[in-house]
């Protein structure tokens, strides 16, 4: 007896990762990290300063940031990820913020 395996559509598939993505993207926007960087650049406006950045390790969510990156480009903001090379006492290496400004170009 054959044993017959149901395997999804690729359009199936493809909605149902677009429709848990809005989730997930709703999800971010709506929770505690989120609300922790619009308060860090808060603060940040407060001191008078044109952005703050976060330096980011391997413990970061990145595709969170990701989510919020694109979301505050989207309000009119500089957000990305930038890499910096850092001197070392053991050696060189390479450092990755996430850096938000406003009110001037990158």
């Amino acid at each position: 007896m054959e044993t017959k395996i149901n395997i999804p559509s690729p359009k199936f598939l493809k909605e149902l990762s677009e429709e848990r993505f809005k989730n997930y993207e709703k999800e971010v926007l709506e929770g505690p990290l989120f609300k922790r960087i619009i308060t860090n650049i808060e603060e940040s406006a407060l001191k008078g300063f044109k952005g703050w950045k976060q330096r980011l390790d391997s413990h970061d969510d990145f595709r969170a940031l990701k989510v919020i990156c694109k979301q505050l480009s989207d309000q009119g903001f500089y957000s990305d990820f930038e890499t910096v090379d850092v001197n070392g006492l053991v050696g060189n290496y390479k450092q990755q913020y996430f850096v938000v400004r406003w009110g001037e170009a990158k």
